[in-house]
Order: C-alpha cells, then structure tokens, then sequence
C-alpha cells in the first residue's frame, strides 16, 4: 500500500507537470485572438491604424506596444487565472517606441 509521502509526491509532480504544459501551450499557441484582444484595448479603429511594432510572450502574460495615431502604449494581456482562462488585456502607462526603430 503506498504510503501519503508517496501520493502526495505524485500529486506534486503532477500538478508540476500540468503547469510546465500549460506554460509551453500558452508561449507556443497560436495568439491572434489575444492580438485582437489588445487591439480592442487600445480602441484601435481598424489594423492598419495601429500597427504592432513589439511584442513579448511569457507563459504568464503577453506584452504588445502598439502604435497608434502618432503615439505608442504598451497593452499587457494576461490570463484570468494564473495560467488558465481567457486573455484580459488592458493598456498601461508605459510608452511604445514607433515600429521599425532600433533602441
């Protein structure tokens, strides 16, 4: 009979192993409806009004500047919880650098 130790160390690699799997689903997966979500958020008329200069994606969160009507915001999109549910994105207070120019 297997002893708690033991159960309780399955239920830790497992739960460890879900998360690692969740963090490569979520950096590998396709992102256009995030993409779009972050372009709702900046209130972005139409795609070519606003164009994505960068972007950054980690398992936990994605990060987009977005150039708009002559200035850049940064739009961070993040799941509802921790690694699981749907993206919510809202626009921050840091500035975007325009498209096509080197830091």
């Amino acid at each position: 009979m297997a002893s708690a130790k033991d159960v309780v160390g399955k239920i830790v690699m497992v739960v460890v192993l879900g998360a690692a799997g969740l963090s490569v689903y979520n950096v590998t997966s396709d992102n256009t409806a995030v993409v779009k979500a972050a372009r709702l958020a900046m209130a972005c008329p139409s795609e070519a009004e606003c164009q994505l200069s960068r972007y950054d994606r980690r398992p936990w969160e994605q990060r987009f500047e977005i150039f708009s009507r002559g200035q850049g915001k940064v739009v961070r999109c993040a799941p509802e919880y921790l690694l699981l549910g749907a993206y919510k994105c809202r626009v921050t207070d840091e500035r975007a650098a325009p498209p096509n120019v080197v830091r």
